[in-house]
Order: C-alpha cells, then sequence, then structure tokens
C-alpha cells in the first residue's frame, strides 16, 4: 500500500509540472469568477521572466517601480536590460536581467517589483495590480562560490492571480510618466547592483560590507572591471595609518588600476593616498576616500564630510582620524545618471557642513565650504568602466566691493618708456601727428593677480571729460577704428614688475574741430581713459582682445 502511494504522488507531480510548461507555450483561460490577472514568474541564470495572461479585449501595459515607489514605463531597451514581447492570444512576457533598471539586491536575491495595467480598446484602465518577483525563489538557493556557479534546476511556477488595485474610468496614477532612465538624471536607475567590489585586505576595513555574489557570469580577469583617479607621487606619501585599497588583486598595475598608492610594506601593499579618490566598480558601486590631509587643506572637518544629496542612510561606510570612505551603489544616495552616445555617465557630489560655534552675543565657524564633484564613465554595452573623475573645488570667487583705486595717466618722453614728463612739464607742445607715448597705471598695487583693463581713452578740449567735442583713442580697450592714424598698443618689457598693473599706447598728434566752422580749436587738448581693475582666477583671464585689421 505504501509503494502505491508513492507511485500514485510521483504521477501527480508529473501532470503538475506538465500543466506548467503547457502554460509556457497556450494562453490559459482564467475563471471568469476570478477577479485580476493570471501571471507566472521564472527565475535563469541572468535574469527573471513575467508571464501574465490577459482577459479578451485587454492589452497590457508594464511598469516597474523603484525603490520610492515612483513608476516608470517599460519599453524595449538594452541598456536598462528590459524586454517586453506580446502577441494576441498570448499570455505578454516582460524580461528583465538582474542588471536591469530598477532590480534590487537584497539578502543574496534580486527584487522586482512591476505593476501591470490591462487597458480595455477605448483606453479605460480595466484592472492595475502589482507583483514583485524573488529570484532566486524563496523556497530555491543558490550558493555562491569563486566560478558563480548558476543553480542546476530553475522552478516553473503555476500561474496566479494578482491581487486587484482600486481602478477607475481613468488612467491609473505613474501612467502618465515616461520613462526616465536612463536618459533623465533626477531619478535612480539601479543598473548592476548584483555584486559588491572585495574589500582589501587588513583589519581597517572591517567595517565595510562584505560581497553579496549573485549569478551573474564569470568576468574574465583581464578585463578592466574597476578603474580609479590616479595619485601623484607626492600624494602617495603617507606617513602611517595606511587605508587598504579596495582592489581584487594586490599587484602593483591592479592597485594603480584601481587609483591606489603601492608600497612594498608586507602589511598594507595597497593604500589609499593623501587625496580625494574615486573609484568606479563594474558590479555597480562607488567608493569614494578624502584623507585628512586634504580637508587641511580645504580648512574644513574630514568628520562633517558628506554626500550633498543623500539620505541619512548613505552616512561614510568608514571613518578614521585620517580618512573617510563612502561605498554604495551606483545609483544610490543622490547619484545623477545620464546616457552621451554609448556612454553611462553617474555623478555625485561630496560637501562639507560647517562646525557652528555658539556664543553668548552670537555664532561663528572655521570652517570653509566644500564641494568635490565627482564621476565615473561606463561603455554601455558591456558596462566596462572607462574613466573615474574629480573635479577639485572651485576657488573662491572675490568678492567685489566699492573703494578706492588710484590710478594715474602720464606721457612718455620716447617709445622706451624709461622717462616721463613731471607735472611742471605740462602742457607738453607737439606737431600733427607726432606720435605721443601714453601709460596708464595702477599705483600703490602689490598683488599680482590685478590686471588693468582700458576701456574707453578720448580727447577732449578742457579738463572736463563730458565736454564736446571730442575724439576716440580707444573703444573697449582696443584702438579705434574710424582713424587713419590707428592708435598702437605698446606690450610691456620684462624688467617692469607687476606688469599686469600697466597699459600704454601711442597716439599721433591732432586737433580738436569746431563741429560748426570745422576749424580747429585754439588750446589744448586733453586724455582721458575710463579703467577698471580686474582679479584673475582660473575662469577669467582678464584680457582684452583686439583684432589686427587696418580698416
Amino acid at each position: 500500500m505504501a509503494g502505491g502511494s508513492a507511485t500514485t504522488w510521483g504521477y501527480r507531480v508529473a501532470l503538475l509540472l506538465l500543466v506548467a510548461t503547457l502554460g509556457l507555450g497556450r494562453r490559459l483561460q482564467p475563471d471568469p469568477g476570478l477577479p485580476g490577472l493570471r501571471h507566472s514568474y521564472d527565475c535563469g541564470t541572468k535574469g527573471m521572466q513575467l508571464l501574465v495572461f490577459p482577459r479578451p479585449g485587454q492589452t497590457l501595459r508594464f511598469k516597474v517601480v523603484d525603490e520610492f515607489g515612483n513608476r516608470f514605463d517599460v519599453n524595449n531597451c538594452s541598456i536598462c536590460y528590459h524586454w517586453v514581447t506580446s502577441r494576441p492570444q498570448e499570455p505578454a512576457v516582460f524580461s528583465a536581467d538582474y542588471r536591469g533598471c530598477h532590480v534590487l539586491e537584497k539578502d543574496g536575491r534580486f527584487h522586482l517589483r512591476v505593476f501591470v495595467e490591462a487597458v480595455l480598446p477605448d483606453g479605460r484602465v480595466d484592472v492595475a495590480q502589482d507583483t514583485t518577483l524573488v529570484c532566486p525563489k524563496p523556497d530555491h538557493s543558490w550558493t555562491p562560490d569563486s566560478q558563480l556557479v548558476p543553480p542546476t534546476m530553475s522552478s516553473v511556477s503555476t500561474p496566479q492571480t494578482l491581487p486587484s488595485l482600486p481602478t477607475s474610468g481613468h488612467t491609473s496614477p505613474g501612467s502618465g510618466h515616461a520613462f526616465p532612465s536612463p536618459l533623465d538624471p533626477g531619478h535612480s536607475s539601479v543598473h548592476p547592483t548584483p555584486a559588491l567590489p572585495s574589500p582589501g585586505p587588513g583589519p581597517a576595513l572591517a567595517t565595510l560590507a562584505q560581497p553579496h555574489w549573485g549569478p551573474l557570469e564569470h568576468w574574465d580577469v583581464n578585463k578592466p572591471d574597476y578603474i580609479g583617479t590616479h595619485p601623484s607621487q607626492e600624494q602617495c606619501q603617507v606617513a602611517s595609518g595606511h587605508l587598504p585599497c579596495i582592489v581584487r588583486r594586490t599587484s602593483k598595475e591592479a592597485c594603480q588600476q584601481a587609483g591606489c598608492c603601492y608600497g612594498n610594506t608586507r602589511e598594507v601593499p595597497c593604500y589609499y593616498g593623501n587625496t580625494a579618490t574615486v573609484q568606479c566598480f563594474r558590479d555597480g558601486y562607488f567608493v569614494l576616500v578624502v584623507s585628512q590631509e586634504m580637508a587641511l587643506t580645504h580648512r574644513i572637518t574630514l568628520a562633517n564630510i558628506h554626500l550633498a544629496y543623500a539620505p541619512t542612510s548613505c552616512s561614510p561606510t568608514q571613518h578614521t582620524e585620517a580618512f573617510v570612505v563612502f561605498y554604495f551603489p551606483l545609483t544610490h544616495c543622490g547619484t545623477t545618471m545620464q546616457v552621451a552616445g554609448d556612454q553611462l555617465i553617474y555623478e555625485n557630489w561630496l560637501v562639507s557642513g560647517i562646525h557652528i560655534q555658539k556664543g553668548p552675543q552670537g555664532s561663528i565657524t572655521r570652517d570653509s565650504t566644500f564641494q568635490l564633484h565627482v564621476r565615473c564613465v561606463f561603455n554601455a554595452s558591456d558596462f566596462l568602466p572607462i574613466q573615474a573623475s574629480i573635479f577639485p573645488p572651485p576657488s573662491p570667487a572675490p568678492m567685489t566691493q566699492p573703494g578706492p583705486l588710484r590710478l594715474e595717466l602720464r606721457i612718455a618722453k620716447d617709445e622706451t618708456f624709461s622717462s616721463y614728463y613731471g607735472e611742471d612739464d605740462y602742457p607738453i607742445v607737439r606737431l600733427l601727428r607726432e606720435p605721443v607715448h601714453v601709460e596708464v597705471r595702477l599705483l600703490q598695487g602689490t598683488d599680482p593677480n590685478l590686471v588693468l583693463l582700458l576701456h574707453q581713452c578720448w580727447g577732449a578740449p578742457s579738463a572736463n571729460p563730458f565736454q564736446q567735442p571730442q575724439w576716440p583713442i580707444l573703444s573697449d580697450g582696443c584702438p579705434f577704428k574710424g582713424d587713419s592714424y590707428r592708435t598702437q598698443m605698446v606690450a610691456l618689457d620684462g624688467a617692469t614688475p607687476f606688469q599686469s598693473h600697466y597699459q600704454r599706447f601711442t597716439v599721433a598728434t591732432f586737433a580738436l574741430l569746431d563741429s560748426g566752422s570745422q576749424r580747429a580749436l585754439r588750446g589744448l587738448v586733453y586724455l582721458f581713459c575710463s579703467t577698471s581693475a580686474c582679479h584673475t582666477s582660473g575662469l577669467e583671464t582678464c584680457s582684452t582682445a583686439c583684432s589686427t585689421g587696418t580698416t
């Protein structure tokens, strides 16, 4: 009797598997009395697949839901690894790679929440439901090892019924959203989240999360599956407290590829330098490291550094007296992502808060502002990292306010500008067309970053700079083009200190004419110039470009 029972159970198992297998190729008719949509899903070695069985007259529309509950339309997308197949009288199939957008890895399993809408021919949403795909399924497990062995058998589940959500005659919430990932950097689109890079050796990294390997293909060790910014030799001179670098292999080549310093010490041969380091891992992770020396250089407190747009859960993974380490998925913690051609660009920002000291009559801070822009660039086809970049914080912009600016306009005795006329020498008599060598300079200035700029220079018949008639000599810092005897700008020789504080030009002597009679005015010609002082920076050169034409 026991043997007969075992035989009968074996036939039942075979029958159930047969029904489930037939369901993959033939449309199952749901019970008309049951609400919702019939579905099943399967877990493969590289991805998951959802089958949904619509009722007659229904068209299925799929959306994926991110960790914040935002819904995004699903399109066939090789970048997000999403595909939809739908044929009349057959179940609709939604496939997603484990590396796909919005696939989350939790406790060694991959989770993807899918929102399904059944739309009637008139455009009304008949049913709106969601389900969460979990791979491997809770009753199965994958054993991680060095070869990332896939499961030896996969389960084929029988169709289930999705729980119904309230619907109306209008499109459900989120249905009007265009799928922004990966084009819209305002949304986090989880790219490869299946595996974390293995931490480097040494007890200093004991607080870092350990790897959770998923069912991905084993990567060729020759492929550059990580890349980092490269410190200089001086930045690698770390006196003590070496922080082990997160790197797969500890060879010199692998260490430098990861953006770290390599030494001959047995304890920590590969370590982070005295600077800011960004590492981009192919398994979908950022590593950001900032040293105490860099914090001191920028007059900030190392403990106050944080990710600019991240929630509180994105606090540093490790903090020592000499370093702070952030270790997080590429599409978490406020990271933005955009597509540029065949490249995926992930960017984030580190900033520093200020330490405020409160006194009885006010508050002060001794911390500066700080912003560090980091970027990882990946090849879209195979997600190989191709560039890691750090953009240092910009120099603080100079503060401007009105103040005294002492200037002097004087005339040199010859073209060498070696001697000048004094106050008692004026007025100076010149024949028409004879050269007049003019110099304008800043007085009592010792800032080498200040640059004197000439704007307008002109001649007038009196000490009143606004009196007419006038003749332009320089216009917008360049010789006036309407003069047939073009004014010549004069370069300074190398012996002149603070050369940026001087401007020189040579103008041919002229006489002003009466605007009515067109006769030469009797009297003197006064020279005037309007100027400004510019402070050079990395973004502004404070130079005036003039054309070399003669007309």
